[in-house]
C-alpha cells in the first residue's frame, strides 16, 4: 500500500489567559442595565464559554463606556465577564475627592506617567478619571425597563418631581434618555443646592455615587466631599449652565461665579508636552511663559489648549536647528546641549532620533489631537491613599474590544497562539481564546513558508509536510479527561506558558498529560511584549526582534528564561532556548513569542514543522489507502444536513458511502456515510466563516464533518473507525463499546445519579464527584429521564442526601421533571462542573442544618440542677413553686419536666430567671431562679435536692445519633447521671 507523511496533529496546551480583576461590588454603567457591581452583571449573563475550577467566563453582549485609541470615550461592546478565583492581595485606590475601586495588584490604571499597576501606585500620582460617561438614548430599551407607557412630556413631569422629591431608582438615571435624567437633575438641584463663591455645592446623601456618575453623561465633573457634590471650574460651571441651571436668585450667582473661576482641571502631563515641543522643534526657551507648565506647574485645561495651539503651529527655526544638527551651521550649542540633542559636540542618540524626525516631517496635528482629546474626555485626579489588604474569592472583569473599561468612575485596563496564526479574531468569540470543546484549525505548509520565510532554510532541508493541523484543546483543570484526548490524539504540542506569571496549575496538569502520553512537545513562552521597554514590531521573527532590544530588556527576558528553565528541571526535563539547543530529542525548545502581535511565531512554525519532520516522520507516515481512524469532537444538529459529527481522522482515508462505526450512548453505532464537509483551510471546523467544502475523501490529517444516518445518539469522545467488511464491523463495534464501558457507570449501590452531554464531560464530572468522595450510583450520557428520577427515588429512601440528580449540559425531560415535583426529587443541573457540585453541596449542607434545626427543636436537652439548701432562695412555695437554682450539669428550658433521683415525676419548668431577665435557656454554672408548675416545696420538692431534665428514648437516640456534634462535654454527663436514674425502671438506659 501507499504510504506518505502526513500532516502532524498538534495540540496547544496551558494556553490560559485571563484579565486583570476587580472586586465583586466595583460597579460599573451599563446602559440597558444601570448602575450595577461586577458581580451582579456576572449573574444577568447567562452563556457560559469556559468554567473550571479556578474561573468562569460568560458572554455578555453589552455596551459600555471604555477609552478608545485616540483617547475619546465612547461605547464598545462588552463580549465577556469573567469570575476567577483570587487568594492574596488586593489593593484599594482611593482619588481625592472622587471615587476609589479594589483590584488585583496587577491591575493596571492610566496615569500621567502612563499605565501603572496598582500595586506601584503611590498618593500624588495621578490617575484617569473620565468627563463623560455613556448611558442609554434609546427610548425602546428605556421602556422595556420601566415597562410603563407615558408621553414624553409625561415622563419629562415624572422626573421632574422624582427630583424634587430626591427619590428614585437609580438605574433610570443610566437606563432613561439625557432628557429624562436631566429634569430629575433640574429638580434634584433646585431643592437642595446653592451657588457658594466659585462652586454649586449640593447635597446628596445616599445618591453622591450615582449622582457624581450621572453628572458625567453632560460632561459635569463634581468633586465628592462626605455626602455632598461640588461642581466647580470653568468647563464644569459652563456645562451646568447649559444643561441644567437655575430659574431663580441662583441664576445671577451661577453667572458670577463662571465669571470668576479662572480654569478647569489641571493636567500634570508635563512629559508629553516636552515631548510635543520637541517633536515639534522647540526649545525650552521657545516656549516662554509657556515653559512652566514642563516641569513645575500644571496647566489648567484652558491654559493647554493654547500651549497645544502653540506648538502645533511649529517651530518657526525648526530648519535651522536641522542645519546645526547635521553640522551645516555653526551656531551657539547651550540650548541644544541644555534639550540633550549634542553632547561634547556629537549628537546624542536623542539628537540623532529628532534630527530624523524633523528631516522626514514625521509629526502632524494628529499628535497634538491626542492630547487635546485626552484633556476633552478625562480628567486626572490624585490618588489619595493606597492600601492593601488580603482577599480570598472570586474578583471579576470585563473583555472589551479596547482591553479598559469605566468601573466605579475611574477607567480600568484588563490573543492567542492559534489567532495570530489565523490572522483572525477567534479569540473575541471565544473569551479570550479559551475554548471548551476540542477545535481543530489546518494550516497548510504555503501559510508556514509565507510566516516563516527565510527562517526556513535553517533547516537545510525542504519540508516535506502537507500542513499542521492544530488542535486547541481546552486550558483547564476540570476538563483533564477532555484534554487528554487532545494529548492522546496529538503528535506534538506546543505548551504555551506565560514568560510573566511562569507555571500555573495548567501549565503543571498539561506537563502531566504530555508525560502520560509520551507526547513530545516545544514550549512558547508567551507574552514577552509585556517585558518592560520590549520594543514591538508586528509578526517579526523573535530573533530579529531581539536584536532592537535594549540591555535591561534582553536582561530581563535571560531572568525570566532561567526561572522557566529552572522550573522545568524541577519537572525532570532539560531545556533552553530554542536557538541555543544541541540535541531536540534531549532538551526541550522554549521560543519566545508574542501571540498579540505575531512575534517568535515565525521561528515556533518552524521549529514544530522541522521537529515533527524530522523525529516523527515514521509515526506520520500513513497508508494512504487504509481504513480511516479518527476521534469524535463534537454532535451537531446542521440544517439540512441532520445530526452530523465534526471528527479528527488520524490514519487512513475516509471516503463518501464509507460505513463507520462510532460510538453511541450505549451501543456502537454502524451507519454509511452520506456527506464528507471539510472547512477550508485557515479555519476552525466547529465555527466556519465560509461554507463548507464537500469532499469525496479525507486523508489523514484531517477535521472533517460527517453527515450520516443515525447521528443523533453518537458520543463525543468516542472512536470512528472505518469498517470496510463486516468481519472489520465487528472488530470496531466490541472495541469501541469498550471504551464507552470505561466510563459510563451503571451499579445498584448508594449514589447520585449523574448524567452529561459528551463522553468527555461526564468523564470530568465524575471524576469530580469521586475526588469528592460523592457516591455514583448511575453516569451516562443524555439528557435527565423519568427512569432517572426514579432511579433516584428509590436512593432517596436509603439516603436522602445521596437521592439527587446532577446534570451538565443537558436538559430535564418534561415527564421527568413532572415526576421530580410530584416526589420531591432534587434535580441539579448546570453548565459549569464545580458550580454544578458546589450547589449539590450546598444543598446537602441545607439540608442538614434544617435537619438539625427541625430536631433541635423538638429534641430535649439533658440538665441537671440542684435546689440551693438556703430556705431564703425559696420564693414562693406552690403555684407555681419559685426556687433559687444552680444548673450542675448540661442546661435547662422553660418546659421540660423535672425528675426527682427515684425517677418520679414532681413539674414543669414554667420560666427561668436571671435578676430582672427572663431567659429561654440556663447552662452549667449558672445561678438562677426557676418556677415550677406543679411541685410544691416541701412536699414535692426540697431545698438542697438534685433534679434531673426527664428525657423520652427518643430524644436519646436523636442526641446521640442526629445531634452528637451539637452535645457539649456537659450534655454528655447530663445524659449519663439520667440514664443512671432511669435505668433503675427501663433497662434501654443502661447503654448510654
Amino acid at each position: 500500500m501507499t504510504k506518505r507523511i502526513r500532516q502532524p496533529i498538534i495540540a496547544v496546551l496551558g494556553h490560559v489567559d485571563h484579565g486583570k480583576c476587580l472586586l465583586p461590588d466595583e460597579k460599573v454603567v451599563v446602559p440597558s442595565v444601570g448602575f450595577v457591581t461586577l458581580k451582579e452583571l456576572f449573574e444577568t449573563a447567562s452563556k457560559v464559554v469556559e468554567r473550571d475550577d479556578e474561573k468562569e467566563i460568560r458572554e455578555l453582549d453589552e455596551r459600555i463606556t471604555s477609552v478608545n485609541g485616540d483617547g475619546k470615550t465612547g461605547l464598545v461592546k462588552a463580549s465577556y465577564v469573567w469570575k476567577v478565583r483570587h487568594k492574596g492581595k488586593v489593593i484599594r485606590v482611593k482619588l481625592k475627592n472622587w471615587h476609589g475601586v479594589t483590584v488585583t495588584p496587577e491591575h493596571p490604571f492610566l496615569t500621567t506617567k502612563g499605565w501603572k499597576r496598582a500595586d506601584q501606585l503611590r498618593p500624588g500620582d495621578y490617575v484617569a478619571v473620565p468627563r463623560f460617561i455613556h448611558g442609554n438614548e434609546d427610548e425602546k430599551i428605556f421602556l422595556s425597563y420601566v415597562k410603563v407607557k407615558k408621553s414624553g412630556e409625561e415622563w419629562k413631569e415624572y422626573f421632574y418631581l422624582a427630583g424634587r422629591k430626591g427619590n428614585i431608582d437609580v438605574n433610570l438615571l443610566f437606563v432613561a434618555p439625557k432628557r429624562y435624567v436631566v429634569e430629575f437633575l433640574r429638580g434634584y438641584f433646585e431643592e437642595r443646592s446653592e451657588v457658594k463663591g466659585e462652586s454649586v455645592i449640593v447635597e446628596a446623601r445616599e445618591l453622591v455615587e450615582p449622582l457624581s456618575l450621572a453628572l458625567l453623561r453632560f460632561g459635569i465633573f463634581s468633586k465628592i466631599q462626605g455626602s455632598k457634590l461640588i461642581v466647580t471650574g470653568k468647563r464644569n460651571l459652563e456645562a451646568f449652565k447649559d444643561y441644567i441651571g437655575f430659574k431663580d436668585e441662583r441664576e445671577k450667582a451661577l453667572e458670577e461665579a463662571i465669571e470668576k473661576v479662572k480654569g478647569s482641571e489641571v493636567y500634570p502631563i508635563f512629559e508629553e508636552i516636552r515631548r510635543l515641543r520637541l517633536l515639534f522643534g522647540f526649545t525650552r526657551e521657545e516656549l516662554g511663559s509657556y515653559a512652566k507648565y514642563e516641569n513645575s506647574e500644571a496647566p489648567t485645561y484652558e491654559e493647554l489648549m493654547e500651549i497645544l495651539d502653540f506648538i502645533e503651529r511649529g517651530s518657526p527655526s525648526l530648519s535651522k536647528k536641522i542645519a546645526i544638527l547635521e553640522g551645516k551651521l555653526k551656531a551657539e550649542l547651550r540650548v541644544l546641549e541644555e534639550e540633550g540633542l549634542i553632547k561634547d559636540g556629537k549628537l546624542t542618540p536623542l539628537g540623532r532620533e529628532l534630527l530624523e524626525v524633523w528631516r522626514n516631517r514625521e509629526f502632524d496635528s494628529k499628535d497634538v489631537d491626542y492630547i487635546r482629546n485626552i484633556a476633552e474626555t478625562l480628567v486626572f485626579i490624585p490618588v489619595e491613599n493606597v492600601e492593601e489588604e488580603e482577599y480570598d474569592g472570586y474578583v471579576y472583569d470585563l473583555t472589551t474590544e479596547t482591553h479598559n473599561f469605566i468601573a466605579n468612575g475611574i477607567l480600568v485596563h484588563n490573543t492567542t497562539l492559534l489567532d495570530r496564526i489565523r490572522k483572525t479574531n477567534v479569540a473575541a468569540k471565544e473569551a479570550g481564546g479559551i475554548t471548551q470543546h476540542i477545535g481543530a484549525t489546518e494550516v497548510p505548509i504555503e501559510v508556514v513558508k509565507k510566516i516563516a520565510g527565510p527562517l526556513i532554510k535553517l533547516w537545510k532541508a525542504e519540508i516535506k509536510l502537507p500542513g499542521l493541523l492544530f488542535i486547541d484543546t481546552p486550558g483547564h483543570e476540570a476538563f483533564t479527561s477532555l484534554r487528554a484526548r487532545g494529548g492522546s490524539l496529538a503528535d506534538l504540542a506546543v505548551l504555551v506558558v506565560d514568560i510573566n506569571e511562569g507555571f500555573q496549575p495548567q501549565t503543571i496538569e498539561s506537563i502531566e498529560i504530555l508525560r502520560k502520553y509520551r507526547t513530545p512537545f516545544v514550549v512558547a513562552a508567551n507574552k514577552i511584549d509585556r517585558i518592560k521597554g520590549w520594543v514591538i514590531e508586528e509578526d517579526e521573527p523573535f530573533l530579529m526582534n531581539i536584536k532592537k532590544q535594549d540591555q535591561r530588556a534582553v536582561q530581563e527576558l535571560e531572568t525570566k528564561l532561567w526561572e522557566l528553565i529552572g522550573k522545568f528541571y524541577e519537572f525532570g526535563f532539560q531545556a533552553n532556548r530554542f536557538d541555543r539547543v544541541q540535541n531536540f530529542t534531549r532538551e526541550l525548545a522554549i521560543v519566545p513569542i508574542s501571540a498579540k502581535y505575531g512575534i517568535g511565531i515565525a521561528e515556533l512554525l518552524v521549529l514544530i514543522a522541522g521537529l515533527s519532520q524530522r523525529y516523527l516522520e515514521e509515526k506520520l507516515k500513513i497508508e494512504v489507502e487504509g481504513p480511516a481512524r479518527g476521534t469524535i469532537l463534537e454532535v451537531r444538529e446542521e440544517p439540512g444536513l441532520g445530526h452530523t459529527i465534526d471528527v479528527i481522522i488520524y490514519d487512513g482515508t475516509l471516503h463518501k458511502d464509507d460505513t463507520i462505526v462510532v460510538g453511541g450512548k450505549d451501543k456502537a453505532i454502524v451507519t454509511k456515510i452520506r456527506a464528507l464537509l471539510k472547512p477550508k483551510p485557515l479555519d476552525e471546523i466547529r465555527d466556519p466563516r465560509f461554507r463548507f467544502d464537500y469532499v469525496d475523501e479525507v486523508t489523514a490529517a484531517a477535521g472533517v464533518k460527517i453527515a450520516a444516518p443515525g447521528l443523533e445518539e453518537a458520543l463525543a469522545g468516542s472512536p470512528v473507525i472505518a469498517a470496510p467488511t463486516p468481519e472489520d464491523v465487528e472488530k470496531a463495534k466490541q472495541e469501541i463499546l469498550e471504551q464507552i464501558e470505561r466510563v459510563v457507570i451503571s451499579t445498584d449501590k448508594v449514589g447520585v445519579i449523574v448524567k452529561a452531554d459528551t463522553l468527555g464531560s461526564l468523564e470530568a464530572l465524575s471524576k469530580e464527584l469521586q475526588e469528592k468522595e460523592i457516591p455514583i450510583r448511575k453516569a451516562d450520557v443524555g439528557n435527565v429521564s423519568k427512569t432517572d428520577v426514579m432511579e433516584a427515588l428509590s436512593v432517596k429512601e436509603e439516603e436522602p442526601k445521596y437521592g439527587v440528580i446532577l446534570g451538565f449540559n443537558v436538559k430535564v425531560n418534561e415527564d421527568a421533571e413532572e415526576v421530580a415535583k410530584a416526589k420531591d426529587v432534587k434535580i441539579f443541573v448546570g453548565n459549569v462542573i464545580y458550580k454544578l457540585i458546589e450547589d449539590y453541596e450546598e444543598w446537602v449542607k441545607e439540608e442538614e442544618e434544617k435537619k438539625k434545626r427541625e430536631l433541635l427543636s423538638k429534641v430535649t436537652f439533658p440538665g441537671v440542677i440542684r435546689l440551693y439548701p438556703d430556705e431564703r432562695y425559696v420564693f414562693r412555695r406552690s403555684n407555681p413553686a419559685i426556687v433559687g437554682i444552680e444548673v450542675i450539669e448540661g442546661r435547662i428550658k422553660p418546659g421540660v419536666t423535672l425528675i426527682k433521683q427515684n425517677g418520679q415525676k414532681v413539674g414543669v419548668i414554667r420560666s427561668i430567671k436571671s435578676r430582672d431577665e427572663f431567659l429561654q435557656e440556663a447552662k452549667k454554672g449558672q445561678a438562677v431562679a426557676i418556677a415550677i408548675e406543679g411541685a410544691i416545696v416541701g412536699r414535692h420538692i426540697h431545698p438542697g435536692e438534685t433534679l434531673y431534665v426527664d428525657l423520652s428514648r427518643d430524644d436519646a437516640i436523636t442526641l446521640l445519633k442526629h445531634l452528637r456534634d451539637t452535645l457539649e462535654d456537659t450534655d454528655i454527663k447530663a445524659l449519663k447521671m439520667i440514664a443512671k436514674v432511669k435505668a433503675k425502671e427501663d433497662p434501654f438506659w443502661r447503654a448510654i
